[in-house]
């Protein structure tokens, strides 16, 4: 049996991408101290290190992006949000929406955040490879078709999953674990019956009353939209569990021709104190 192909995408570009000081939470003031960045928003260049270090890069074909076309970005978000972002960092600071702080790179950043995730859907619909991982900035999941928020500029999921139906792939899952809801993709995608959302995300975190469970999915896409909200907490057990039980055989049963996975990395600290 032939070993995986497998792609690894980066740009350094999207290392100098700063959501500004308290990360888009509250704004920085009496009483409000800024917070330490490595918190919220992890250090991509230390961590791509630490994959080459240890020879897991080994295993990998290093990818560079390029920056998603306004074409892409227009597959999922109306013109006046990219003139947002766009304008917002060539000003050089400011937030592009809601708690979505920016600075003189973030914009090129997030194009290419974006162009990395589409060119990985693509290219494993093309089977150039059999697996890709993006490690990029800014993130996604919370950016919605008319606005940016929560540290999201464009929804960099969302654009590659309508980039691969665009490519030829009939049936999307979009598998998101981060301790927050992706509001942005299901908004994207409620009422489409052809992409499969899953969030597994903690119960009333962020944002307000967003993730629910009766939260499944409107018109055509009624039933294409699980959200699986645990109390805080939840540790190793619970998510498996929930893979086991409800991810997989929903997986399963949908059937995908693609499956992109939105991997929030703040699930594995947050659950231990949030709430």
């Amino acid at each position: 049996m032939s070993a995986a192909r497998l792609a690894w995408f980066s740009h350094e570009i999207c290392f100098w991408h700063d959501p500004g000081a308290g990360s888009g939470y509250v704004p920085v003031g009496p009483g409000v101290e800024p917070l330490r960045q490595f918190a919220v928003d992890p250090d991509l260049r230390r961590a791509e290190g630490l994959v080459k270090a240890t020879g897991v890069m080994d295993h990998f074909t290093a990818v560079t992006p390029d920056p998603a076309t306004d074409e892409e970005l227009l597959l999922v978000h109306v013109p006046g949000h990219i003139e947002r972002v766009e304008a917002a960092s060539a000003a050089g600071a400011g937030d592009a929406g809601v708690y979505a702080h920016v600075n003189y790179h973030s914009a090129r950043a997030a194009r290419l955040a974006a162009g990395a995730c589409v060119q990985a859907a693509t290219g494993v619909l093309d089977g150039s490879f059999d697996r890709a991982y993006c490690l990029v900035r800014p993130p996604g999941h919370h950016a919605e078709p008319d606005r940016a928020m929560a540290l999201c500029l464009y929804n960099n999921l969302a654009v590659a999953a309508r980039a691969a139906q665009r490519h030829g792939a009939r049936r999307v899952l979009i598998l998101d674990w981060d301790v927050h809801h992706g509001n942005g993709i299901q908004r994207t995608f409620y009422e489409d019956p052809d992409v499969l959302y899953v969030s597994v995300h903690q119960d009333g975190l962020f944002p307000a009353a967003s993730g629910l469970v009766m939260e499944t999915g409107a018109g055509a896409g009624a039933g294409g939209t699980l959200n699986v909200p645990l109390p805080a907490g939840s540790g190793h057990g619970a998510y498996l569990a929930v893979m086991e039980r409800i991810v997989e055989p929903a997986a399963r049963a949908f059937g995908p021709d693609l499956i992109l996975v939105a991997a929030g990395v703040d699930a594995g600290a947050t659950t231990r104190w949030a709430g």
